[in-house]
Parts: C-alpha cells; structure tokens; sequence
C-alpha cells in the first residue's frame, strides 16, 4: 500500500475522510471514462518538489476528444501550446520558436490529461484504489501496471459532474496537481481543432539577431511530418546499419527477397529501424500491414486485428500485425498470439527494447525468432545525416544546407546510435540557420545541449551502464568510472544509486587491502544525503576516483562465498560445548565452557592448540590475503597467529 492510501486509511480513521462504497469511486471513474467523447476546461496547475514546495503555478485551457487528441493550451505566466492529432505531439515554445514532434505514446507526460485519450480502458494501464471521499468527492488512485512509466501513481478526485482534480507524483518525489474548472463535457469538437498550425513569418532568434523566417522555412516548420518519418527507408538496400542482418549473404535479407517471412521479435534500442524493418518485411511478403502499441492497445484492438486477419485469410492474403512494445502485453495478452501463430491466421513482427528472455513469455519466445538489433555505429548515421541533406524529395536538399564533417561527426556522436535522435537534431539545427548556410559545430552544440543522454532507468541499459562503472572501478579505470558516472547523471540516475553501489565495491572489490574505502563510500553517501545534487555528487566522484585508485581484493568476498557454502552443507553440526555459553550453573554443569582458554589470558592474546570449529567438521582456510596493499600485511600477520597456534 503507498503513503497516500495509508495517510487516507488514517484519515478515514478519523472521520476526515468519509469510506466510499465497495467500488463506488472505481465506478464512477469507468463510467466517467466510458462516457466521456470529449472535454473542455480551464485549468490551474500547480508543481510541488519531494518537500511539497510550490514550484510554479501555471493556468491555462484544456481540450481533449477520444481517441488520443487533445490541446492543452498554457497562457499564464508562460505561453505553451500542445498539440496531439491521435498520431503526433506538437509542442511549440513560441518565445523560443521552437516546436518539438513526438510520437503520442512517447509523450504522455507531457500532458497528464492525455492519459484520459487513450483507446483502451484505464483500468488495463492502472490498479485502481479506492481512497474514500472528501468533501463530496470521490478520491481514487491509479497505480501503474507498468514497471517504466515517468510516475509512480496518479491521484483522480471525481466530483458529481466528473473529473475534478488529477495529482501526479513522479519517480522523483515531485507532485503536479491540476485543477480543472468550467468543465463541458461531451461537446461537439471538430478535427481542426487538434491540427497544429504555428504562427507563419514570425521573427526567430538565431546568432543572436532577430529575423523573418523563410517561405521554405515557414513550409518546412508547419510541415506535419517529422524528417526522421520522411526519410524512413522505402527498400532494404535505403537501410543503413545492421548488416549483421541485412547483408546480402545473411539468411533474413534472402528469406525477405524470397518472400519467405516468419514471426518474430526485434530487440533493440530506439532509434535503429525496428519498425522500418516491419514494414519493410511486409511490403517482401505481400502482406497487409496493422500496427499496434502495446501501450495504448487493449483486448478491443487486439480483436479487431485478429478479425481483420481472418478475413483477409479467407480472401487468400496475409496479415502482418506489428505490435509496438510488445513487452509491455502482460501474459494473458501475449499468449493470446499463439493459437494465430500456430495456424497461419497472421505474421507477428513484435519489437522491444528489453530482453525477451525476461519481458517474453517462453511459448511466444518459442513461436518467434529474435532478432537482436544494435545502435547505429558513427558510420551509418553519418551516411543518415548526409543523405537527409541531400534528399531534395524527403529530405532538406531543397534548402541547399551544408555541413561540416566535424558538425556531423558531433551530430552522429551525441545521437548514441538512435538514427531518430541524429535526424531530429538535424532538423532543429537547420530550423535555426537561412536557406543555403552552413551547420557548424557550435550549431550542433546548442541543440544538442537540451538532450538527454540515452538511459533506461529500469532496462537492460540502467544495468549495462552500471556494470561498465562497477568494472571500471574494479579495474582500476578513476577515468571510465566517471565517464560512466557522468553519463548515468546525464541521462537522470538518482545518484545515490551509485552511492548504494559503491559501498558494495568497497567490500566486494577492495575489502582489507585497503578499507579505508569502504569509509570513504559511506562519507560520500551521508555528503550527498545532507547536500543533495549537484554538491553532493561530487564527494561520489571522489569515492568513486579513491576506489578506482585503491589497491584490490576480492579474498573477503571469496571468503564468505565459500564459508556460506560451508555452513549449507553442514547446518545441524553442534556448537562444541567449550565454546557454548554458561549463564546458568545448569549449563555449566552439563559442561557449557569448559575447557575454553581465555585468549587474553595468554601472552600472545591467542589460545594455542584451541579449535572453533564443530565436531565432525574438518577445520578450513577461506580467507586467503592477497599480497596488495592493506592486505599484504594482514597475509604476514595471519601467517605468524597460525604457526603460533600450532605450538
């Protein structure tokens, strides 16, 4: 149970908050959302830190209309627009001039009330708790299903005419609150509404001067295709990158040319053609192509695809469904898939950036092939770049833009292998230059400044990057390990993650050649938990540069590997009786202590020829020093107590 649902329980307790009915705020919640077709409001919202700090109050106007378009409007103290049209989110900055495209289901967050757009029921994406009333609202929190969303609940108030109030708290502590006032609910909205259109020929400020934009400019900027969907590859030979599956020698581009396709998964990060491949498999196999996302695809979509494909079977064609995400479908969605595998009805081409070992059940692992993509190597996105300023049909040639090799090479090195990542930055950088100037790497730069570093808090590229840092460490690397260091903060680790691990490092890696760093990672976690960021990163770094530089040893973590597997392997071996305690004269009657020789008693501070060990037990050595720094000595002093024991 979360903090909120206890502190509501206590309130509930107390009289403060009133019980609701058995499901009666559920309800209310599936009937609001069932019945809403569209929305219209004026909202407040509000932003709290972890401390419930007012950050900054905004207001402005809300419209949203099922399915997936809304326009979420702020006007005060700042001017934002959001717009989403079922497919795309506009986000247009018109201080800046600047406007920013995502897929809608990459971009949730950028308007809590799109998650109410959605196609599916809320209940499919969410654990619904019933929080009881307050002051004639309904209180209902939604909990993710989803292990990797940017929140980690949503608090729903339903008063009589609908929604009140949403509250969001992120993975980091911070709450947004939104209220929405002069709610209509179900008016007629027509499409125009939710079709971004920014202001033409305005001024924009670019090298540090204001100045008109150009009608190819204008075009280009109210252009409703981003360029990374432009130039998506047509053929298998406009494929750049993963040769290792697409080389003519290798068996899928021949199974593709043939026309022979079979179900199966892409696994890899953004940005490296999963779903170009898609697509491009089933234009080679003749095949009606139907996407689906499983972020916003329910058992209503899933059906309707499944019907679709039986009657294009039936008319002698073939479906190719690509489902998006397909990691995020919990088992019963997954296994759903297989009797239409197992009897032809469609092609299944799944993509997923976590490992299907973990995220796939094994009957649908057993029905698909995996293949793994990887990241596009500088090679490949400069090719990317170059063709995209070339390409006067799909791409930026009609502008007649140049590009230095060094602002390409930058380009194709921040992208971090992600062709849609390179091809948007692109494509700011020429928003900001006149036809026919040149992009220069102190262009790149700018743009490239407000990206994110690629990372996955919770995926496989959270604990590759991790791993790279613990063994830098253990390697004695000071400067990979902040590389790596850096790169986890860039991309939004918590630090004190790191911290965590590197208290472990310093007893796995180091322990007594030089324990001093173990100390030192605990000094460095009390410094970031009483400073906080960016201060108390610093003294990490430190512990982080000390660990690398220590002398290593992994005997103690040996040691107690070993010693564990002892200790299974003889659970019931009795503690002897001169090393048992005797706090009764019973006990010391029955013989507990006797015998025992009191090491302090003995010149040495050691009681030669006495035995630890059970019973039955033969006497073993796990701890064995290394001879390196702290421990060389520990080595020499361990040697001497042992040949004097055996005196």
């Amino acid at each position: 149970m979360s903090l909120r649902s206890i502190v509501c329980a206590a309130l509930i307790a107390f009289g403060w908050i009133a019980p609701a009915g058995a499901g009666e705020g559920a309800e209310r919640l599936a009937r609001f959302t069932d019945s809403l077709r569209s929305l219209e409001a004026e909202f407040v919202q509000t932003v709290f830190d972890d401390k419930m700090k007012v950050i900054e109050t905004a207001r402005g106007r809300a419209l949203l209309a099922k399915p997936g378009r809304f326009c979420w409007d702020y006007l005060e103290p700042y001017r934002q627009q959001i717009v989403a049209d079922g497919e795309r989110v506009w986000i247009y900055d018109p201080e800046l001039e600047q406007v920013v495209v995502k897929p809608l289901d990459r971009a949730l967050g950028s308007a809590p009330i799109a998650l109410l757009t959605g196609r599916g029921r809320i209940e499919d994406a969410f654990r619904v708790v019933e929080l009881g009333r307050l002051e004639g609202r309904w209180l209902v929190q939604l909990e993710p299903r989803a292990q990797d969303t940017d929140f980690g609940a949503m608090l729903l108030a339903l008063g009589e005419q609908g929604l009140d109030t949403m509250e969001l708290r992120d993975r980091l502590g911070r709450v947004t609150r939104i209220e929405f006032r002069a709610v209509k609910l179900n008016v007629p909205v027509e499409a125009e509404r939710f079709r971004f259109t920014p202001p033409a020929r305005r001024g924009r400020v670019a090298r540090g001067r204001r100045r008109a934009v150009t009608e190819t400019q204008a075009g280009l900027f109210a252009a409703t295709t981003p360029l990374a969907e432009r130039l998506r590859p047509r053929s298998l030979d406009e494929v750049v990158g993963q040769r290792h599956l697409l080389a003519p020698d290798r068996p899928l581009r021949r199974a593709l040319e043939a026309g022979r396709v079979h179900s199966l998964v892409f696994w890899g990060p953004p940005g490296v053609g999963k779903t170009t491949l898609a697509r491009l498999i089933a234009a080679h196999a003749g095949a009606e192509f139907i996407a689906l996302s499983a972020v916003f695809a329910g058992i209503k979509e899933i059906r309707e695809a499944v019907e679709r494909a039986r009657a294009v079977r039936r008319a002698g064609g073939r479906i190719l469904l690509f489902v998006d995400e397909i990691h995020r479908f919990n088992k019963a969605q997954q296994d759903a898939f297989l009797p239409l595998l197992e009897d032809g009805t469609l092609i299944l081409v799944g993509a997923t950036t976590e490992n299907p070992a973990f995220e796939l059940n094994p009957a649908l692992r057993s029905r698909c092939r995996i293949y793994p993509l990887e990241p596009l190597d500088a090679a490949a996105l400069t090719a990317l770049l170059e063709r995209a300023l070339a390409d006067t049909e799909r791409g930026l040639g009609a502008r007649r833009l140049q590009a230095s090799d060094e602002a390409l090479a930058h380009l194709a090195q921040v992208a971090g292998g992600d062709a849609r990542v390179a091809l948007g930055l692109l494509e700011q950088a020429a928003d900001l230059i006149e036809d026919g100037a040149t992009i220069d790497p102190a262009l790149v730069r700018r743009v490239a400044a407000a990206g994110a570093a690629a990372f996955d808090k919770r995926g496989d590229a959270f604990y590759d990057q991790i791993s790279a840092l613990h063994k830098a460490v253990r390697g004695s690397d000071p400067d990979a390990a902040l590389y790596w260091f850096a790169r986890m903060l860039e991309g939004g680790c918590d630090p004190l993650y790191v911290a965590r691990r590197l208290v472990r490092i310093a007893s796995e890696d180091i322990g007594n050649a030089d324990p001093r760093a173990l100390r030192l990672a605990l000094d460095a976690w009390e410094t970031y938990t009483r400073l906080g960021s960016p201060e108390g990163e610093l003294a990490i770094a430190q512990a982080l540069v000390y660990a690398a530089c220590a002398p290593k040893s992994n005997a103690v973590y040996r040691a107690f590997d070993e010693a564990r597997a002892a200790a299974r392997s003889s659970p019931a071996a009795p503690v002897p009786l001169h090393l048992r305690n005797a706090p009764a004269p019973l006990l010391e009657a029955l013989g507990h202590g006797r015998g025992y020789h009191y090491a302090h008693d003995h010149p040495m501070g050691i009681s030669p020829g006495q035995t630890y060990w059970p019973e039955g037990v033969a006497e073993r050595r796990f701890y064995r020093p290394v001879p390196r720094g702290l421990e060389a000595r520990i080595a020499e002093r361990l040697a001497e107590l042992r040949r004097l024991c055996r005196r």
